[in-house]
């Protein structure tokens, strides 16, 4: 009798590790054209993160074309924004193997010009009778 001689092949196919979403996502008008943005890192990142990728639209307007910034730090500020629209924002992190995880969206409304003036008049004036007061 003749011997049977099997070879197995066996692969394995490993997922590469990308981040789990960032945590506690906020964001607050800045400016009449800025909007302050942070974030707490993935609770488990799944893979070292490299940066984050900052997503945001005009809700406001009838185009939502969406723009992308990529940051290294868990804060960034959106400038160049129009005055008294409505944002959609969402923070992706993404390591060598990729995008991970996306956090909600998280919406803001940018100030208007009246509004602004009135939270830097309050700050100057708050700060100044807080100056002349300290000994």
């Amino acid at each position: 009798m003749g011997k049977l001689s099997f070879k197995i092949c066996l692969y394995l196919i490993v997922a590469a590790a990308v981040p789990d979403a960032p945590r506690n996502l906020r964001v607050f008008a800045r400016t009449p054209v800025s909007i302050f943005v942070s974030w707490d890192s993935p609770a488990a990142a799944g893979a070292a993160v490299l940066g984050y990728c900052v997503c945001y639209y005009d809700v406001s307007s009838s185009e939502t074309l969406e723009t992308q910034l990529n940051v290294t730090s868990n804060r960034c500020t959106l400038v160049e924004l129009q005055k008294y629209h409505q944002y959609s924002v969402r923070v992706v992190a993404f390591s060598a193997s990729g995008l991970g995880a996306s956090t909600q969206e998280v919406y803001c409304r940018t100030l208007s010009d009246g509004l602004y003036l009135v939270s830097v008049l309050y700050f100057r004036l708050s700060h100044h009778h807080r100056c002349h007061h300290t000994k």
